[in-house]
C-alpha cells in the first residue's frame, strides 16, 4: 500500500492531471487526423448545446448561462459538433477563471445564406488585438505553457468547414465570442 501522505496525495493529483492531459491531446489529434467523412443529419443547432453540456465538468457548466432558443434545423454531426463546442465552452471557461460570466445561446442570421449560429461569449481577459489574426493557427495558443494546446480553434474551424459553415471570434478587453453558423437545412428541399 502506497502511503497517504499530503505529499503522496498531491503528486499522484498532479500525475493524474499529467495523464489527463496527454489523453486529451491525443484524442484530438485523432479527430484532427481522421479522414472519415462527417456523419450528417437533420437536427436543431439548439440539441447541439444541451449535448455538448453533458461534456463540460457538471459543477463548471451549471456556471453557463444558456439562453433559451433551438434555433432551425441544420445538417450537423453530432458527436464532431458537440465536441467542437465543448472546446470552445472550455476556453470560455479557461478565460473566466480569474472571475466572469459565459453564455451559450442560439440566432438566425439572414441574408443571403440563412444560417443558425450558436453563439459562445465570455467576459474573460479577451485575446490581443495582435494575436486575433492567428487563433486558429494549429498549436498557436495566447494560454500558458502547459495550459493549451493550440488546437482547439484549429478543430473547431475543420469541424465548421465540414458542416458546410464557418467559425468566427470577436475579442477586445471586455471578453470573447465565438460563433458557430450553420447553413439553414430545408427538409422540404432536401438542400441547406
Amino acid at each position: 500500500a502506497v502511503p497517504t501522505t499530503p505529499e503522496t496525495v498531491e503528486t499522484m493529483a498532479l500525475m493524474e492531471e499529467g495523464l489527463r492531459r496527454i489523453e486529451t491531446l491525443t484524442h484530438r489529434l485523432l479527430k484532427l487526423s481522421r479522414e472519415s467523412p462527417p456523419d450528417l443529419g437533420p437536427m436543431r443547432v439548439g440539441e447541439v448545446v444541451g449535448e455538448a453540456l453533458r461534456f463540460v465538468d457538471g459543477d463548471v457548466a451549471s456556471t453557463i448561462e444558456r439562453v433559451p432558443g433551438e434555433g432551425s434545423l441544420a445538417l450537423v454531426d453530432r458527436d464532431r459538433a458537440c465536441e467542437a463546442l465543448a472546446n470552445v465552452l472550455d476556453n470560455a471557461l479557461h478565460a473566466c477563471r480569474g472571475g466572469g460570466r459565459v453564455s451559450v445561446q442560439v440566432v438566425s442570421l439572414e441574408g443571403p445564406r440563412a444560417m443558425t449560429c450558436i453563439e459562445v461569449r465570455d467576459t474573460g481577459e479577451g485575446i490581443p488585438k495582435d494575436q486575433l489574426g492567428r487563433v486558429f493557427d494549429m498549436f498557436y495558443t495566447t494560454k500558458a505553457v502547459g495550459e493549451g494546446t493550440g488546437l482547439v480553434l484549429a478543430i473547431t474551424r475543420r469541424v465548421m468547414e465540414e458542416h458546410g459553415g464557418s467559425v468566427t471570434l470577436d475579442s477586445d478587453e471586455r471578453g470573447t465570442c465565438v460563433r458557430l453558423s450553420f447553413p439553414v437545412y430545408s427538409p422540404s428541399r432536401g438542400e441547406s
